[in-house]
């Protein structure tokens, strides 16, 4: 049993590594980093609205050999910011608990687990952009997010490691379009009124045309 059971693990592992590998890695020292969009099964920042609603970015870390003290990173462009959860799993399907190391917006830092050889976790954060990401998106300036891990390698020195998705995250991003269509009456004046009884009420008519994007409130 514990031979059919370590075979499975390794041939679960191979798979990680080929996935890895097929989506895109940087594997410097002994971690390896992808990012788990268009893979089915997990989260996807495929709704992140500007102004609007977060999504989830999903990574997989990965061990090729021991590592202690480790830390994960994600540093953020500008405009684009973590919203504050963080959570994940292990290689079972376990969840795993995060801790944070800087609730920085801009460069959130998480503690991960002690990874072993052929060992890896997943890690989901959700990330929310603000109106100023808009230019940068008509511009179509590459959004790009680039990822970090610290830790202790096996033979106690310190490790680093950086990753950046060679996919942009454009796609993940909506941004709202709002037009008025109708003004009913167009134009009319208020009589001058020292009572200030007369009113004048309008029909504005909006439509928000942004594709995939939303719009809860106007100011």
């Amino acid at each position: 049993m514990f031979q059919i059971q370590h075979l499975a693990r390794n041939m679960a592992f191979m798979l990680v590594l080929l996935c890895v590998s097929y989506l895109g890695v940087n594997a410097q020292g002994y971690t390896s980093m992808v990012d788990l969009r268009n893979v089915v099964g997990e989260p996807q920042p495929d709704n992140i609205v500007l102004c609007g609603e977060s999504d989830t970015i999903s990574v997989i870390i990965a061990a090729t050999d021991a590592i202690t003290n480790a830390t994960f990173t994600a540093h953020l462009p500008p405009n684009v910011y973590w919203d504050g959860y963080v959570g994940g799993v292990d290689q079972t399907g376990f969840p795993v608990v995060f801790p944070i190391v800087n609730a920085s917006p801009n460069d959130p830092e998480f503690e991960i687990p002690d990874l072993t050889d052929q060992t890896y976790v997943k890690i989901y954060f959700t990330v929310k952009a603000d109106c100023g990401l808009a230019s940068a998106l008509q511009a179509q300036q590459p959004i790009n997010i680039n990822y970090e891990t610290n830790y202790t390698d096996p033979s106690g020195a310190a490790g680093s490691d950086t990753y950046m998705p060679p996919q942009e995250y454009n796609g993940s991003f909506f941004t709202p379009v709002v037009n008025i269509t109708a003004i009913t009456p167009q134009s009319a004046s208020i009589p001058a009124d020292l009572n200030g009884s007369n009113q004048l009420v309008r029909d504005i008519t909006v439509s928000q045309n942004g594709i995939n994007a939303y719009v809860d409130n106007i100011v």
